[in-house]
């Protein structure tokens, strides 16, 4: 977040969520969040392939 602040004018927290499969807890997380403009989810190239794996059952659509 430190890199990210460097080019935004607010200061932001990070919340990790633990547990499940490459993150996917974490974009559940923010998935099911008001659409507030305040919420951001740093995904990785895990995500992707649990779901074309099949190892999570969400599917992304934004």
């Amino acid at each position: 977040m430190a890199e990210m602040e460097k080019h935004l004018p607010v200061s932001m927290n990070v919340t990790n969520q633990t547990g499940g499969l490459a993150g996917s807890n974490g974009m559940v997380f923010a998935m099911n969040k008001l659409d507030d403009g305040y919420t951001l989810a740093g995904i990785s190239e895990s995500n992707v392939t649990a779901l074309v794996q099949g190892g999570w059952d969400q599917k992304l659509d934004f």
